[in-house]
């Protein structure tokens, strides 16, 4: 889906005139104070501007506005708004400034599900105890952690006659990261390991994680267009 130039920039200006400052929640009949918060990671840096001090399930009641998330992960520039909707949490906005966006996130018996399109990919992920799996487009997934690497997440795929091992570190930053955060970071890190698996297939593909020093890939890594020759698994 690409854009009008006038209704780009026009989505620009609506999720920036959001940013400003907005009141403060009842969250337990106590009010709580928004916060504006910077995340970095392998390969990304975004911020929440205007966002909640918990990190509390997306499913608990709360109808509010939510801030916005904007910033670069894995070379795609994100814009959303966020809204709590009561037993969701709800991602909108545009990739790229030109793919619309709509995910939204919830949890039941402390697992999260991740569900909605991103530009042209459908999804459907989950985030439970020491699992990331799912589908983003065409490929699935199911990262899991063990004994021996507690805080990575790992797959083997097999891509084009290569046995891969994709790797995706920060397994205790990922669970630390409130629910709306997840929900704009999670597909777009495992499309980014997707891409690069097959920038180096024949050897293993660059690490990625949740949390850390901020790292950048080249714009359009990830593809959102046709997803032709494409394979997973």
């Amino acid at each position: 889906m690409r854009l009008h130039p006038a209704l780009r920039a026009l989505s620009v200006v609506v999720l920036t005139a959001c940013a400003g400052p907005i009141g403060s929640v009842p969250v337990d009949e106590d009010p709580t104070p928004r916060i504006t918060k910077s995340f970095t990671g392998q390969p990304y840096s975004f911020r929440h501007i205007n966002g909640y001090r918990f990190n509390r399930s997306p499913s608990n009641g709360t109808k509010a506005a939510g801030g916005t998330i904007a910033g670069t992960v894995c070379g795609t520039d994100i814009q959303y708004e966020v809204k709590y909707e009561g037993d969701r949490v709800r991602v909108s906005g545009f990739v790229n400034n030109d793919q619309g966006v709509n995910l939204i996130i919830r949890e039941a018996n402390s697992i999260r599900r991740i569900q909605g399109v991103l530009g042209n990919l459908a999804v459907d992920v989950l985030i439970a105890d020491g699992v990331l799996a799912g589908a983003v487009g065409r490929c699935r997934y199911e990262l899991h952690t063990n004994d021996d690497a507690p805080d990575v997440f790992v797959e083997s795929f097999k891509a084009n006659g290569f046995v891969i091992k994709l790797r995706i570190n920060g397994r205790h930053e990922l669970e630390e990261l409130p629910a709306a955060d997840q929900a704009a970071l999670v597909p777009l890190m495992l499309r980014c390991a997707t891409s690069k698996m097959f920038e180096n297939l024949g050897q293993q593909p660059p690490d990625l994680g949740f949390g850390g020093a901020a790292s950048a890939q080249p714009p359009k890594t990830i593809n959102f267009g046709p997803q032709i020759g494409i394979t997973c698994g």
